[in-house]
């Protein structure tokens, strides 16, 4: 039998072009993935930075609610001690009667800027990290509830006026006053968890 062999000649021309065609695919290959790494570095940096400065917002958000509760507590204890044993003698509803104001209810506010840092896109971070942040939020927007609730709703739209409602008006303050400080003393609780937990 005879046999045919069949050679495929390349030309030096073609070694060429094959080479070339080999770098071309492997730099662009090469700068895309350097881009990609790029970009992931980036993001990584974007994402410590956000927490750093979420973790800054926590820290001060915690003095201020130590502050706030401790403020609180002394209003919520005055007022029990003097207050509320003499509510039969009152005239009338008087936010400046009652024991332990010094000026508002609420001297300070928290802020809540990892609301903005959580739903930029570009800022990355994990599944546990956004979690907890979005957590931490619910529980502020349950907080500034409890403080709408005393100081706005209350404060400003109740009848505080009506002479039949003064000892009424009196035991509603207090008790909006505990629902606040309880949503303080759980927010208090859960900043100083994630603070630990984010500060490791």
């Amino acid at each position: 039998m005879n046999k045919k062999r069949f050679r495929i000649r390349i030309s030096n021309r073609s070694t060429d072009h094959i080479i070339n065609a080999v770098l071309i695919f492997a730099s662009v290959f090469l700068a895309f993935w350097l881009n990609e790494v790029r970009v992931e570095k980036n993001g990584a940096e974007l994402a410590r930075n956000a927490m750093n400065a979420i973790l800054t917002e926590w820290k001060i958000n915690l003095s201020i609610l130590e502050r706030s509760k401790s403020y609180h507590q002394t209003i919520l204890n005055k007022g029990e001690q003097t207050l509320l044993k003499n509510l039969d003698t009152l005239k009338r509803f008087d936010v400046e009667l009652i024991p332990g104001i010094q000026g508002a209810i609420q001297n300070e506010t928290i802020t809540s800027s990892s609301k903005g840092l959580i739903s930029d896109q570009q800022v990355d971070f994990d599944l546990k990290t956004r979690l907890t942040i979005n957590q931490i939020n619910e529980q502020q927007d349950y907080l500034t509830k409890a403080i709408n609730a005393l100081s706005n709703d209350f404060l400003n739209q109740r009848e505080l006026l009506d002479p039949t409602k003064i000892k009424e008006n009196y035991l509603m303050f207090y008790s909006l006053l505990e629902k606040l400080i309880d949503q303080e003393t759980i927010m208090i609780q859960r900043l100083e968890a994630v603070i630990y937990e984010f500060s490791e």
